[in-house]
């Protein structure tokens, strides 16, 4: 799924006491695909993830009310951890309404099933800050930069090959994948903590 910016513009109409209806269609038809794919991610089948969807949507309306957009922190983050409060909210709602003595009870409140499904969702949320990420720095920095970046990091050829291809000297390769690497882990750490 490609990454697609937050709209502040977007973000300011559906904010506030005043919800535009307009701006709200724009929204759900931007994010509700986002918030139904998350939801399968995390294991929601058919209707359920729709469910969860419309579950966020209604919370969102609520919340919205009282949002204000901080352009320094990720919107994205943000809908996420209140998609997974829905999410934990609805499995514990359907483990309520499937009875003490239902066969799969069990494995919905196991420690170790809540374990492996929290790791699962930190791993999801990592690789997609880690994209998120990318995509900021290939903006920031210059096309040599990231090529020396691509090639060594991402794609395992070693400093001589990518010095060769790229017309740089080997220590400029190293240096520029230092550089990169070094704003990913910025990037990746405020959008974690977003």
């Amino acid at each position: 799924m490609k990454q697609k910016r937050t709209s502040v513009n977007l973000l300011g109409r559906v904010s506030g006491p005043e919800l535009d209806p307009q701006a709200w269609e724009v929204f759900v038809e931007r994010y509700r695909p986002t918030l139904v794919e998350w939801a399968r991610r995390w294991g929601a089948q058919g209707a359920s993830a729709d469910d969860v969807a419309q579950l966020v949507l209604l919370t969102l309306v609520r919340h919205l009310k009282n949002f204000q957009y901080d352009p320094t922190r990720s919107f994205r983050a943000w809908l996420r951890t209140v998609t997974l409060r829905v999410w934990a909210r609805f499995q514990r709602e359907q483990a309520r309404a499937l009875g003490a003595g239902a066969v799969g009870l069990s494995q919905l409140t196991s420690l170790e099933a809540r374990d492996d499904m929290v790791a699962m969702m930190q791993r999801q949320s990592d690789r997609e800050a880690l994209e998120i990420a990318l995509a900021r720095v290939r903006e920031q920095v210059g096309t040599k930069t990231w090529e020396a970046f691509r090639l060594t990091a991402i794609e395992g050829k070693d400093g001589r090959t990518a010095a060769e291809q790229l017309g740089m000297s080997i220590s400029s390769v190293y240096v520029a994948r230092h550089h990169v690497r070094t704003r990913l882990t910025e990037e990746v750490r405020k959008i974690l903590a977003d």
